[in-house]
């Protein structure tokens, strides 16, 4: 797969493929942090507005972090060893802004 200069393939794993979790980890932001932009209704779903931060996440879902850029989740796999969940993300910066992610 080749990634230009504005994208990034991002690995790494989760305890559960929650919007929070997958999120903080394609935005390399906290969990935390990640939780409270869902709740302030700055992130999207696959082009909706979500406000549930315990969303599931699914394979080919386009998460949109406003002023960040958006991520497509490209694989969901697991468990590890550990029982966590192995997450690949295909991240792009430049991010929607409130204008342009809602109709």
């Amino acid at each position: 797969m080749h990634e230009s200069p504005r994208e990034k393939l991002v690995k790494g794993t989760v305890a559960s493929p929650r919007l929070d979790a997958v999120g903080s980890l394609a935005f390399g932001v906290s969990r935390t942090r990640m939780s409270r932009d869902v709740k302030a209704e700055r992130v999207l779903v696959n082009g909706r507005l979500e406000a549930d931060p315990a969303a599931t996440v699914k394979v080919g879902d386009v998460i949109a972090l406003e002023g960040r850029g958006e991520a497509v989740v490209q694989e969901l796999a697991g468990p590890t060893r550990k029982g966590r969940t192995a997450v690949t993300v295909q991240r792009r910066t430049g991010g929607w802004t409130r204008t342009e992610g809602l109709e």
